[in-house]
C-alpha cells in the first residue's frame, strides 16, 4: 500500500480552524510536501488521572489546553502500574510477558529487544525520531559504554538519563548520555533534568530537516518523587493555597474486604497529603510544554502535529493506605490526553471506551502509515476521530508478575463498552488465590471489593476462566521471583 493510500485507510483528512496557539497567517502542514503528522509525546512519570486539577487549571495554560480544546481518554489504563514495563510498552505495543520487560530491575531490561520498537519503524517509514529523558528502568544497571549505541536503534537523536544521586533522583547529579558522549549535570538551575529535556528537544525540532515530519518523546521525572519543580517555581504563589488530597479512597478506613496485602497496612497518620510540591513540579512541566509548543510554531509544525500528554503510569497519594504507591492493581489508571489542531480542531471531547498505554504504538504507526507486527495494542485513530465509541475487544488485561512488599503477583483485567455497555468490571486475580472485582461505574475508587460477594461468584469463576483462555499464553506467563529491583 502506497503513503496516500495508507494515510486514507486510517481516515486522515484536513480540517479548517482556527487557533490561538498559531500565530501565522497561514495554517502549514507538518513538512514541505509531507501530510502526515508530526507527533511529539510528554511522558510523565507516576501520575494519577484524579489529580487534573493540577494541570486543567489557569495556573498551566498550556497543559490545560488539552483539557479545553484537546481529546481526554477518560478510562486510560496501563498494562502494568510500574514505570520500566510501561515505558517498554509505550515502545513495542506489547505486554511485558511478550517484550520481556516484567519489572525495574536490569535482569527484566536486558530481555528488551531494541531492534523493532515504534522507533524503528517511525525511522523507516521516514520521520525524524526524537528521544530525550529517562529511558527503561535497569538500563544503567544491564549496560554499560557503548552497548548505549544498540537501544538508540531508530532515534536519529537519543539522550538519556543515566544513573541517578540518592538525595536528587534523577532532577539534579545525573549524567546525561548519548551515543557519543557523556555529559555531568549538577545542581545548577539549568541542570533540572526536565529542563535539559525541553531545551534540547525544542533545539532538535527546530533544526529538523523540513523534509521530514517529527517524532519526539520528552520523557521526564516529573511526578516522580522528590517532586522537585525548577527554582523560579519553588515556593511558587500560584500554588500557595492548593488543598491537600483527602478525597476518593484516602486512607481507607476499612479494608476487611480487601486482599491480606492491604488489610495488613497500617492507616496513615497524615489526615491528608499536601499537594504543593506537585502543584510547584506541574508548573515546570507547563513551562517545557510551552518550550515545545514555541519549537514547532516557529518552525510551521504545530498546527498538524498530534501532541499527546501522559503518563507511564498512576500512583497512589494514601489511596488504600498507601502514601506513594503502584504496582497496585489500584494504582493502573493514566492521564492520557491528545491535541491536534489540523484533524480535531479545538472542541473538547472525552472518549470513554478503556485505552491502554500499549495501544499508542500501533496508532502512531498507523498515523505514520507503517505497521507493527506482533502488537497486543490496537490503533486508537477511529476512536480518537469520532468514528466509533468503542473497539474489538471485551477486555484490557494488566499484569504484574513480581511480588512485592507483600502484594503477591497478580494478572486482571477491565472490561469494555464491547462487554456491556453502562458496566466496567476490574478484576485480579492474586498468585496465592485471593480475588477483587469492582464495578468502576458505581464504584470508581474501588471501595467495595465484590470478590467475596454470593451472588458475584459465577462472575469471578467466569472471569478467572477468561483470564486463562484469553490472555496466558500457551506456554504460560510465569510469575517471576522477587530479585534485587532498581528504585523506581
Amino acid at each position: 500500500m502506497g503513503l496516500k493510500a495508507s494515510l486514507a485507510a486510517v481516515g486522515l483528512g484536513a480540517v479548517a480552524c482556527a487557533s490561538s496557539f498559531v500565530p501565522m497567517a497561514s495554517q502549514p502542514v507538518a513538512a514541505a510536501n509531507d501530510p502526515r503528522p508530526n507527533i511529539v509525546v510528554v511522558y510523565l512519570d507516576d501520575v494519577n488521572p484524579i489529580h487534573r486539577r493540577l494541570w486543567c487549571t489557569d495556573r498551566t495554560p498550556n497543559l490545560s489546553a488539552f483539557c479545553k480544546k484537546g481529546v481526554e481518554f477518560k478510562n486510560a489504563v496501563a498494562a502494568t502500574p510500574i514505570c520500566g514495563p510501561a515505558r517498554a510498552s509505550l515502545l513495542t505495543g506489547q505486554y511485558g510477558h511478550s517484550n520481556g520487560v516484567t519489572d525495574n530491575s536490569g535482569e527484566t531490561f536486558s530481555r528488551f529487544d531494541p531492534s523493532s520498537t515504534i522507533a524503528t519503524e517511525m525511522s523507516d517509514a521516514g520521520y525524524h525520531t526524537l528521544f530525550a529523558g529517562k529511558y527503561i528502568n535497569g538500563m544503567p544497571i544491564a549496560i554499560e559504554g557503548t552497548q548505549l549505541k544498540r537501544y538508540a536503534r531508530g532515534w536519529k537523536q537519543f539522550g538519556v538519563i543515566w544513573k541517578r544521586h540518592k538525595q536528587y533522583k534523577s532532577f539534579y547529579k545525573y549524567n546525561w548520555k548519548t551515543r557519543y558522549d557523556t555529559i555531568w549535570k549538577g545542581t545548577k538551575p539549568r541542570d533540572h533534568s526536565t529542563r535539559v529535556v525541553g531545551n534540547r528537544l525544542a533545539k532538535q525540532i527546530r533544526n529538523a530537516p523540513r523534509s521530514k515530519p517529527v517524532f519526539a518523546v520528552a520523557s521526564v521525572y516529573s511526578g516522580h518523587t522528590p517532586n522537585i519543580a525548577y527554582p523560579e517555581h519553588v515556593g511558587s504563589n500560584q500554588c500557595k493555597g492548593i488543598a491537600p488530597w483527602s478525597g476518593g479512597a484516602y486512607n481507607e478506613k476499612d479494608v476487611s474486604d480487601k486482599p491480606a496485602y492491604i488489610r495488613k497496612t497500617p492507616l496513615l497518620k497524615a489526615k491528608a497529603q499536601s499537594m504543593r510540591t506537585r502543584c510547584e513540579e506541574m508548573l515546570s512541566v507547563d513551562k517545557m510544554v510551552g518550550q515545545l509548543k514555541k519549537a514547532l510554531q516557529s518552525d510551521q509544525r504545530f498546527y498538524n502535529t498530534l501532541f499527546v500528554f501522559m503518563a507511564d503510569n498512576g500512583v497512589l497519594l494514601g489511596d488504600h493506605r498507601k502514601p506513594a504507591g503502584k504496582r497496585w492493581p489500584h494504582s493502573i489508571p493514566i492521564p492520557m490526553y491528545m491535541l491536534w489542531l489540523k484533524e480535531l480542531g479545538t472542541t473538547r471531547r472525552v472518549v470513554k471506551e478503556p485505552v491502554l498505554d500499549l495501544d499508542l504504538a500501533p496508532t502512531f504507526c498507523a498515523l505514520a502509515g507503517c505497521k507493527m507486527d506482533d502488537v497486543d495494542g490496537q490503533n486508537l485513530w477511529p476512536l480518537i476521530r469520532g468514528k466509533r465509541d468503542r473497539l474489538d475487544r471485551r477486555y484490557i488485561f494488566q499484569e504484574h508478575l513480581h511480588p512485592n512488599d507483600g502484594m503477591p503477583p497478580w494478572t486482571g483485567f477491565v472490561t469494555t463498552r464491547s462487554y456491556a455497555t453502562g458496566v466496567r468490571w476490574q478484576f485480579v486475580e492474586y498468585r496465592n488465590g485471593e480475588h477483587e472485582l469492582y464495578n468502576l461505574v458505581t464504584d470508581p475508587r474501588r471501595l467495595k471489593n465484590l470478590a467475596n460477594k454470593p451472588a458475584q461468584q459465577q462472575r469471578v469463576a467466569d472471569f478467572s476462566r477468561v483470564l486463562r483462555d484469553q490472555f496466558m499464553k500457551p506456554d504460560g506467563v510465569g510469575f517471576l521471583p522477587a530479585s534485587t529491583f532498581e528504585i523506581d
